[in-house]
């Protein structure tokens, strides 16, 4: 279960984590059947913090932190239940980002860290992309129609995929041919693509835009 956290009325306030002064480290996060929990070594002093999750790929950063985005987790807490924990409900990759707490003229103050010391991944499950490419010829006409199907099992931003087209064969990576982006995001479940003419002689595969950033992320996969 999702443990209890504090609710504030009071502003966001923060500082700078300065010169030598330590901060949250060795964040490491272990999966049991429908949950996580995420340890990490408390400072000297520290007795509360912020915790503040977003989606892994989504490049959000310590700026876009706010009271209505983070929780409160005290060291009483994580004795209590020997770490931070959530439930599971979807699979996904999150990064979870803890910063230190400080009371500052009688207000909470959160410690800007921006080591990386202070984040961990939080990997929930690799979801599914299964796509499909359906062509549809005239017996006499140079070109041909193309219907791409996407399915997958979480939300995906339209960034993560492209499709290639290539003359006289089926492209094999996303630099073999001509690559094009998709014009919107793709839900859960199947989308389809609208349709596009291409010559008869011309093949589409569709492929990881970022194999670097993306590549193990998720499994892509055609019918």
């Amino acid at each position: 279960m999702n443990v209890p956290y504090i609710v504030r009325s009071f502003i966001m306030n923060m500082r700078e984590l300065e010169g030598l002064e330590e901060g949250i480290k060795s964040l490491k996060c272990e999966m049991e059947k429908e949950r996580f929990i995420i340890k990490w070594k408390w400072t000297e002093g520290c007795d509360i913090v912020y915790i503040f999750k977003s989606k892994a790929l989504d490049d959000i950063g310590i700026e876009a932190i706010t009271k209505q985005n983070t929780k409160i987790f005290t060291r009483e807490e994580y004795a209590e239940f020997n770490g931070y924990t959530e439930s599971i409900r979807e699979i996904n990759q999150y990064k979870v980002m803890i910063f230190k707490g400080e009371q500052i003229n009688g207000e909470l103050t959160l410690v800007k860290q921006q080591d990386g010391e202070n984040e961990v991944i939080v990997c929930t499950g690799k979801p599914n992309i299964f796509y499909k490419i359906i062509e549809h010829k005239s017996l006499f006409s140079k070109s041909k129609k193309i219907n791409m199907r996407i399915m997958c099992d979480a939300p995906l931003k339209k960034e993560v995929l492209c499709y290639v087209k290539k003359h006289g064969n089926y492209p094999t990576s996303k630099d073999d041919g001509i690559r094009f982006d998709f014009i919107g995001d793709f839900n859960p479940g199947i989308n389809e693509m609208p349709g596009i003419e291409i010559s008869r002689d011309e093949f589409v595969k569709i492929f990881i835009k970022d194999i670097n950033r993306y590549g193990s992320a998720y499994n892509l996969r055609e019918l």
